[in-house]
């Protein structure tokens, strides 16, 4: 027993070693560049040969790469499990399940909006449990019958998911958003939506009511937002207001047309646009970093870092196969076919539910 710990502590006493060896070397021919001891021919035909030992199979090194040899690859593939562990462990703390998920997500999407209002100088908007409840009905119906529109299958608009008893509204608006995993990120791409940018910075709401649902939807996972702005009568008539009507799926702005028919509000201006076809799905790519939170990062970074890993190994063990055809290590080739198994596995792998959304975030 004390043999193998010996030889286990050799080993990993040698890769350290190695490794220190070459960054020392790398460091002394860098140090002896910028002082004139060395021309920059010298500096780089010096540190070729470093790096050769590392990367390139050749007879000094028995054709077998330090960087593919057992120690290294066993060190490759802890990492990567790590990586996993920790991108997983941080996910579940952020959103232990949808419930969380749902909860935090329409929290901050009423934050973001009111924030982006304050910094307009518009009113806040007061959170509406009637509204909420509507646009959950609505999020609720397109998960059920896999669509995503503003207007139902057989053509019910947006503004009837809204009781009219209960919340007898004279403006009403909808934004929608689909396969996301923040906040931040919905938020963003609709600022950069003329129409979405509009419901969110429009002086006539009042209210606003979210709904986030997490779920399948046309046979794959993600995240339904449904937002609903509106303005009760009541308290539009409190405020002394004439107000304009309008009517416009493009922008997701709307009015019941039954309130053209009703005289109890005096001096109503009707304005009546083009209804024109309101299935425009907006694809948005979220690249700026202020529109994206730590759990967007994570998710993110995590796949680049395996991705990047993968074809690391790919290409080294390609370039050890093909300098050297004819003198072959089969257990190199195993080994490191087993370690990109393994990064493989790590990178489709979906424990949490977050990684099983996808990163095309689509508005509406």
């Amino acid at each position: 027993m004390f043999l193998l710990k010996s030889i286990k502590s050799d080993k990993k006493h040698n890769k350290l070693k190695n490794f220190r060896r070459l960054i020392i070397a790398e460091k002394k021919e860098f140090s002896q560049l910028l002082t004139g001891k060395e021309t920059s021919k010298k500096f780089f035909k010096d540190s070729g040969n470093l790096l050769k030992d590392f990367f390139i199979p050749y007879s000094g090194n028995n054709h077998k790469p330090k960087i593919l040899r057992s120690d290294s690859l066993a060190s490759y593939a802890i990492i990567a499990i790590i990586v996993k562990m920790f991108t997983v462990g941080f996910l579940f703390l952020a959103y232990p399940n949808p419930a969380q998920l749902s909860s935090i997500v329409a929290s901050n999407i009423i934050n973001l909006t009111n924030q982006s209002r304050l910094d307009s100088g518009l009113n806040k908007l007061s959170e509406n449990s009637l509204l909420s409840s509507y646009a959950l009905a609505k999020a609720e119906d397109m998960m059920n019958r896999n669509y995503f529109s503003h207007d139902t299958p057989e053509g019910k608009h947006p503004w009837q998911w809204i009781n009219r008893g209960e919340y007898d509204y004279i403006y009403a608006g909808e934004n929608m958003a689909m396969d996301f995993i923040s906040a931040e990120t919905v938020q963003a791409a609709y600022l950069k939506s003329p129409s979405h940018r509009q419901n969110i910075l429009n002086s006539n709401y009042q209210d606003i009511g979210v709904a986030v649902l997490h779920g399948e939807l046309n046979n794959k996972q993600t995240t339904l937002l449904v937002v609903f702005f509106a303005t009760k009568r009541s308290d539009l008539l409190d405020l002394g207001t004439k107000p304009a009507i309008a009517i416009n799926n493009d922008n997701a702005t709307f009015l019941d047309t039954d309130l053209i028919e009703q005289p109890t509000v005096a001096g109503v201006q009707t304005i009546v646009q083009d209804n024109k076809s309101n299935d425009g799905v907006v694809h948005v790519a979220a690249t700026q970093k202020s529109g994206k939170s730590v759990v967007d990062f994570v998710v993110e970074y995590s796949n680049i870092f395996f991705l990047a890993f993968l074809f690391f190994i790919l290409i080294s063990l390609v370039a050890n196969i093909i300098i050297k055809a004819k003198i072959q290590h089969p257990t190199i080739i195993l080994q490191s076919l087993a370690v990109v198994s393994l990064l493989a596995a790590l990178l489709l792998a979906k424990i949490h539910f977050i990684e099983k959304v996808t990163s095309q975030l689509l508005i509406l």
